[in-house]
Formats: C-alpha cells, structure tokens, sequence
C-alpha cells in the first residue's frame, strides 16, 4: 500500500521593509556613506587614547533575516597619521556595509608636547584618496591645577595676618615693605602704607569676619568651573558623503596603502588578482 502524496504548502515571505521603488534593494547597488572620526579634544603624553572611525550608511538597509550579512563592497584601506606619536596599526582595511555602522579603532600614543595640526585621517576608495582633519593636541592642560593651587594658597596667605596681629599694631609690615622697595619717598611710602592697612585689615576686621573662609569658598567653585572647561572632551570629525557600489569581479581584494614588496608583487601576478597600490 502506497502512501498518498503530501504537498507541502509553502508561504510567501513577508518583507519587512520600506520599498518606495516597488523592488528589493540589494547590496551591490550603488549606496552613500559617510566617515565619522571620533577623538579626545587633547591626549596625555606617554598614554593611549583609542581614535575610533565609523563608517555608515546615510541610507541603512533592513536586513531580510535577523542574521549577519556579508558586504560584497571592497574593503577601504585606512592609515591614521598623526606626526609626533605611535599608531597602532599603522593602517588598516574596513568593509562598508549597507545595513548599519562599521566600526574601526587606531591606538595612539602621543610622544611630543603641542598641537599637531597635520594629523588626518586617509582613506583610499575607488581610485580617490581622500583626507578627514583630525585635530590633536598631546600634553596636559596646566591651568586647572593652578586654579586649584590658587584657590588654596591666597586663602592661606589671607589667614596669616590673623595669626600674628601684632605686625599690624607695630607697623613692622610697613617698614619690611619699605626695605625691600628701592629707596624713592614718592613710590615706597604710599605702597607701604597701602599694604600696612590691609595687614591690618586682615588681621582685625577680616579675621572677625572669616574673610579667608570665604574667599575659599569663592574660589573653589571657580577653580571645579575651569577643571570642567578644560576636561577632556570627544570631539566628531565628519568627512564627506560619497558613494560606493559593489565591485566588477566581488572576489577581488582591494590593495592597502602600503606598497607592495618585490615578492608580493610575483604572487599577486602569479593569482592573477588586482591590487590597488597607493604610492
């Protein structure tokens, strides 16, 4: 006895996406990205800092399944040159995908103090080399800890007169100032006397009033306002948009930026492959 025949119905996919044009897109139509380099405002000397280049799409596609797809795009070789400091890798090649960001990370290790104006991103696609500016600046910011020494040290100073208020009835400070001034009446005289009565001053009124105090009170404030001005801050660097399509032979490699060897240069004869060489 013969077992009757099953015919399996099959359902229709259903497309979970936006089509303006009535058909499905597909990688190896021609698609605009754009390059995004995002970097710390200022580096430490002798330190890493991670220089991390996006590349997205303007336009993303949805993928059909929720699995990863492959790009038939050539790779994009990129070289980040900063001039005084280590990269690490030197270059490196990058796959643009029509469904969302690709990301790629540069290591870098300032080794001189100052700003590096020519540091740039380079990228080489399709035949074009292109530059993203990427502004650099290696070495700490000194003005934050000289406000926080500030904001400590004239607290202080202001202070000492309290603690010995019998230069103020002597009038020791005012004949101190005037040796240490040179010997001319009309210029040591009113400057000796100035500092003698706000001697007195801080060691009479100013003290009842906690004047010190209060000055670091002010002061402080102002010194957290300049730290957090000049913290460390990610700065974005967007290069221009431009189009890739999917290439004439996908099972070709793109060449990176660094030129090729002797022996190289045989076995990419010897394969019969393309390279493109940036010299």
């Amino acid at each position: 006895m013969t077992s009757p025949s099953i015919r399996l119905q099959r359902r229709e996919p259903s497309l979970p996406l936006n089509l303006e044009s009535g058909k499905i897109p597909s990688s190896l139509e021609p698609t605009e990205f754009q390059i995004t380099v995002e970097h710390p405002c200022r580096l430490a000397l002798n330190t890493f800092a991670t220089v991390r280049v996006l590349v997205a799409p303007l336009r993303p596609l949805e993928s059909l399944a929720p699995i990863g797809r492959k790009s038939a795009y050539e790779p994009l070789p990129m070289r980040l040159q900063v001039p005084g400091a280590n990269v690490s890798p030197p270059e490196q090649g990058i796959v643009p995908s029509p469904y969302g960001v690709v990301e790629a990370a540069f290591t870098v290790c300032g080794l001189a103090e100052g700003d590096v104006p020519s540091a740039r991103l380079e990228v080489f696609r399709q035949g074009v080399l292109d530059a993203i500016p990427v502004p650099l600046r290696f070495g700490a910011n000194p003005w934050p800890k000289r406000c926080f020494l500030l904001a400590i040290i004239l607290p202080v100073l202001w202070f000492l007169p309290v603690m010995n208020p019998g230069l103020a009835q002597s009038g020791a400070v005012a004949r101190m100032v005037k040796a240490w001034l040179p010997s001319v009446p009309k210029i040591a005289d009113p400057i000796a006397n100035a500092v003698q009565k706000v001697y007195a001053f801080l060691a009479g009124p100013g003290g009842e009033m906690s004047f010190s105090f209060y000055l670091l009170l002010l002061l402080l404030p102002i010194a957290a306002i300049v730290w957090i001005a000049n913290r460390t801050q990610a700065m974005t660097e967007t290069g221009s948009a431009f189009t890739l399509s999917g290439p004439a032979n996908p099972g070709l490699v793109a060449g990176m930026l660094t030129p090729l060897s002797d022996e190289e240069l045989k076995e990419v004869k010897k394969s019969d492959s393309r390279r493109v060489v940036l010299r």
